[in-house]
């Protein structure tokens, strides 16, 4: 955990530099990141209930800071908890208002749609979880290489083609799916575990 936190303590220096520590909208912005980051790291170690209430309070800090950039983005990173804690319903509302509310160039404009697909995928709607994984992939090589970075905020390659390959395996598409596993577990290093086993165990013909 420390070494995923350590990622993204970089994200938050620049929102400091250069500017008075008075600023409101900026303070609430690195608030509502920081919300959003502890709600993904207990997310990962299961505790939903702690880290829907972080959540919520990431969502409201966003509202706060009037910036659209951090309202979509914690807005999709919370849409996945109901997707693993919850309902799949849920999950879609969630990321559907995220990518409503996402502007261009930004990561959310790639995870919103994402998530909502592996909900859609997930609840029986394949047409249109393979519609927001089409609009995912679109804008995906839109994205900078810092935004293409590991870490809770960013969205890399290989985390892109391990969500990819859960909608296509969902939706029934195997050789699609078999590929994108194949892309991800590519890209992942060998130190890494819990996507890779993921992957493997969703993978019916790869030899792990």
């Amino acid at each position: 955990m420390i070494d995923r936190l350590s990622e993204d303590l970089d994200f938050f220096r620049p929102m400091f530099e250069g500017s008075r520590i008075s600023d409101h909208g900026r303070l609430m912005r690195c608030g509502a990141l920081a919300s959003a980051l502890l709600a993904e790291e207990l997310m990962i170690v299961g505790q939903s209930v702690r880290s829907r209430k972080w959540s919520q309070l990431a969502v409201r800090l966003a509202v706060e800071a009037k910036d659209d950039s951090t309202q979509s983005l914690v807005g999709a990173l919370g849409a996945r908890l109901p997707l693993y804690f919850g309902d799949v319903s849920e999950t879609l509302t969630l990321a559907r208002g995220a990518g409503a509310a996402a502007p261009r160039g930004q990561v959310s404009i790639v995870l919103a749609p994402l998530v909502e697909a592996l909900a859609a995928a997930q609840a029986g709607d394949s047409e249109a979880g393979l519609r927001a994984l089409s609009g995912a992939r679109d804008n995906f090589d839109s994205l900078s290489d810092q935004q293409q970075r590991n870490g809770v905020f960013g969205l890399p390659a290989r985390r892109f083609f391990f969500y990819e390959s859960r909608v296509l395996l969902d939706a029934g598409k195997l050789d699609s799916a078999w590929r994108s596993q194949d892309e991800a577990l590519d890209l992942y290093p060998s130190s890494t575990a819990g996507d890779v086993a993921t992957v493997c165990f969703n993978s019916i013909e790869q030899d792990c």
